[in-house]
């Protein structure tokens, strides 16, 4: 086998390896090399269309989001292969998910792209709406029925629970954010409210999953940096698609000398003498070994044994790799001739429960449903005469076991669609539903998180790191994602590059 040297060899373009490579490269000068399996770079942020690429066809997205999003297409009117074939990919961008983060302008990774010298434009959404008695309502009026005893309460919870530090809210991790509540407040309306946010906020149906320190850590960040649901900011999407993020970092590794290869699959770390030497990758010519002075892995640990031999797992840390589960969800892409809504058009609109889901016998309970009208959020993403919606909601994972009601599940969304807005079906171009078998690599539930997450460094095998949203990090989907890249950047190099971050994202 041929031999390259490199100072950092990283496991997989997704956004946290590409955080650590671009931290390390620029800030550190070592030599980096990336390696990608799949052709393009992203992982689970890539996006279609436009300058992200318009000559893919049906089955070219279909494999890339099976391979990179774990998401597989269940249904579409009209047929998915008509949509694509429609050179839609021209004029429109396409997210392999729909990926609204917490902080806007000010999540993680903006902020570390602007420390590293880029700049990443999001687009800030304003509003926040909640489905309740049949209509949709600013947050303000969902409790404007309450007595005042439970406004007083509801604003009491707040109040203490901003009050709560980063490093207290650890106490919580493994308390579920049902319990916390019902120790905070005897109010069922305040208790109620708060573990439907928690839901929204941390991206699992089931509030008995949620693990409060994570919730708690996540809602007061939002309030740290100064940007709100409903005046705006508290949520937003990246200008002109996803995988902007990925091509920003990717450009810093280059930039300083670093390389990345996409369809390199890597199948083997070399580990000798309880020290990462390398890997070994699959290539056009056969097996190649790079060697490397330290190996980062970016895959979720539950697909690290394809590459790291399970020996190495010491101690608990395959014990916590089994407990493991991603959030599931089926996600939705529509395209229509005019925004469904008028007032509040570029805000969140949330239910708490999907309508017609109640009497389906939902693992978890009724699923939660989320809508935006993003090209209204971000003009870039299609043309001026049409407007590109995302629907979503998360399930538990036992719903993913019976496929038809998936289908019924996704049949729901739109058919919640139909019934609220009477010109749905004339406006309609075209949708397509996506099943998504992990939402983001780990969910944020009690015996999951804090120090129950997988190690950075490997305990015993020296040289050998792990980045991305399932190492001891904090925050869901990108941020904590970009969380688990600077934590290992900084683990690998013996500095703090948290100080890339003001203090309330650290």
């Amino acid at each position: 086998m041929a031999k390259q040297n490199y100072d950092v060899v990283i496991v997989g373009a997704g956004l946290a390896g590409l955080i650590t490579g671009a931290i390390l490269a620029a800030k550190e000068k070592l030599k980096v090399l990336v390696l990608e399996k799949a052709p393009i770079i992203g992982g689970r942020i890539i996006s279609f269309g436009k300058q992200h690429g318009s000559d893919y066809s049906a089955s070219q997205v279909k494999e890339l989001m099976r391979e990179c999003v774990f998401s597989t297409i269940i249904k579409s009117e009209p047929d998915f292969s008509q949509i694509i074939g429609e050179d839609i990919l021209k004029d429109f961008i396409l997210d392999g998910g729909w990926h609204a983060m917490s902080g806007g302008d000010r999540c993680r990774y903006a902020l570390i792209a602007r420390a590293l010298g880029k700049r990443i434009h999001v687009s800030n959404s304003v509003g926040f709406a909640y489905f309740q008695d049949g209509r949709w309502m600013q947050l303000p009026e969902v409790a404007a029925s309450w007595s005042p005893e439970a406004t007083r309460e509801r604003v009491r919870v707040a109040y203490e629970r901003q009050l709560v530090s980063i490093e207290e809210a650890a106490e919580y991790d493994h308390v579920d954010v049902v319990s916390f509540m019902e120790m905070l407040t005897d109010s069922e309306e305040v208790r109620d409210y708060y573990c439907d946010m928690a839901r929204y906020q941390v991206g699992l149906n089931n509030p008995k999953r949620i693990s409060a320190g994570e919730w708690i850590r996540c809602n007061n960040a939002t309030a740290a940096m100064g940007r709100h649901l409903i005046y705006g900011g508290g949520m937003g999407e990246v200008t002109s698609g996803f995988k902007t993020v990925a091509n920003t970092f990717a450009s810093i590794i280059q930039e300083n000398g670093g390389e990345i290869r996409t369809g390199h699959p890597v199948t083997e770390v070399v580990i000798k003498n309880m020290k990462a030497q390398g890997v070994v990758v699959k290539g056009v010519k056969g097996a190649e070994e790079i060697a490397a002075s330290y190996v980062v892995c970016n895959p979720p640990p539950y697909h690290l044994s394809q590459i790291i031999p399970e020996k190495y797992f010491v101690g608990d840390l395959m014990q916590r790799v089994k407990n493991m589960y991603a959030p599931v969800s089926i996600l939705g892409t529509l395209c229509l001739k005019e925004p469904l809504e008028q007032d509040n058009p570029t805000g969140q609109f949330v239910a708490n429960v999907l309508p017609g889901t109640e009497g389906m016998n939902v693992p978890g309970g009724p699923p939660a449903f989320g809508m935006e009208q993003t090209s209204l959020v971000d003009p870039t993403r299609c043309p001026q005469n049409r407007c590109l919606i995302q629907i979503c909601i998360i399930v538990d994972p036992e719903a993913w076991q019976d496929k038809k009601l998936v289908l019924q599940l996704g049949d729901a969304m739109i058919a919640f669609l139909r019934k609220q807005y009477p010109r749905f079906d004339e406006i309609l171009d075209w949708y397509y539903l996506q099943r998504v078998d992990m939402g983001y690599g780990l969910a944020s539930a009690p015996g999951l998180v804090g120090d129950r997450r997988f190690p950075v460094r490997h305990p015993v095998i020296r040289n050998l790191f792990f980045t991305g949203d399932c190492v001891q990090q904090w925050d869901v989907g990108s941020n904590g994602a970009s969380h688990g890249g600077v934590l290992c950047a900084s683990a690998l190099s013996g500095r703090d590059y948290l100080k890339l971050l003001p203090p309330y994202w650290r």
